[in-house]
């Protein structure tokens, strides 16, 4: 026993032991991950395997045998690293679908900043310069310049290639930001935006890029379904609830709905109804949910609508007392 413990982390060395008692009180094998000591320090990933020798041959035999975790941390690490190239293509692909409409977010403000500025000027140099009404404009400027800075730094939000990280997060004023970047193109398309953001929801844990991802893609795929098919009243709901212990978001449109023989293959890569589809986005989009160990999921009626959903745990608070 010295010579084995002496070359497994406190953590393996633990697992070990737990894993002799478990074999000796009938178990017939144990298997986990774990870390061997190496020459001149340093730790080794490894598989190891347990198993006891059957009773009518050489009883109370253990047996120990461990393989290398290198090559298949390697893949695992590649397989992570492609999905996040993948995913951020998506988010540029998306960008570039609502480019005329970010361009207006960031137009407009900025031309309101002009014709404010202007103004205060021809203020200021009246023989009685009105400083009230400068301030006023001061104020309109401020105000239109965060509106632009806010739709920019959501597109670069957007478009980074930053590693994923999940922190505590308000899913409320993610669906806000995605509106942001969404609210031109429900014009082009007379799409009525309703928001149903309840007012008191815990925080989830999760990467706020990749879930602003999906709440663009889920809308706009909607709003484009609304304006592509006969649907006279256009109306989008994005909607935020609590149900137990996860946070709800639902995403409804008053469209077409969806084929029952396409639902089938909704959520598969490279599969899409758009002439110009790459077919990705929705895969993405359950792949991105899924890795949150979550779901997402779809209810549709024909010329109802349809509803996309999914939930994120709540952050879990502690009180003392």
């Amino acid at each position: 026993m010295a010579p084995i413990a002496s070359v497994l982390s406190e953590d393996t060395l633990k697992h070990f032991t737990e894993g002799l008692y478990q074999l000796f009180r009938g178990q017939t094998a144990i298997a986990y991950d774990g870390s061997l000591t190496i020459a001149g320090g340093g730790e080794h990933q490894v598989a190891f395997n347990l198993w006891q020798a059957e009773c009518n041959t050489t009883p109370n035999e253990v047996y120990l045998s461990f393989s290398s975790l290198r090559e298949r941390i390697s893949l695992e690490q590649a397989k992570d690293g492609l999905q996040s190239d993948l995913a951020r293509s998506a988010r540029i692909s998306l960008l570039g679908e609502m480019t005329a409409s970010i361009a207006h977010e960031v137009n407009q403000p900025l031309g309101t900043i002009v014709a404010s500025a202007e103004a205060g000027l021809r203020w200021l140099f009246r023989d009685e310069p009105d400083i009230a009404e400068v301030k006023l404009l001061l104020e309109r400027i401020a105000k239109n310049g965060k509106r632009a800075a806010d739709v920019i730094t959501t597109m670069r939000a957007m478009a980074s290639n930053k590693k994923s990280e999940r922190l505590p997060t308000d899913i409320n004023s993610v669906i806000e930001e995605a509106v942001l970047l969404l609210r031109t193109d429900f014009a082009k398309r007379q799409v009525t935006l309703r928001l149903e953001l309840s007012p008191i929801l815990p925080l989830v844990k999760a990467d706020k890029t990749q879930i602003l991802q999906v709440i663009v893609n889920l809308a706009l795929n909607a709003a484009q379904a609304m304006s592509d098919g006969q649907a006279w009243n256009r109306t989008l709901c994005i909607r935020t609830r609590q149900c137990a212990t996860d946070i709800m978001v639902d995403v409804e449109d008053s469209g077409p709905g969806i084929d029952p023989h396409v639902r089938e293959r909704l959520f598969d890569s490279f599969f899409s109804t758009k002439e110009t589809g790459i077919g990705m986005g929705l895969a993405i989009c359950r792949s991105v949910i899924e890795a949150h160990g979550s779901w997402i999921e779809l209810q549709s009626t024909p010329h109802l609508g349809a509803r996309f959903s999914f939930g994120l745990p709540a952050e879990q608070t502690h009180t003392n007392g």
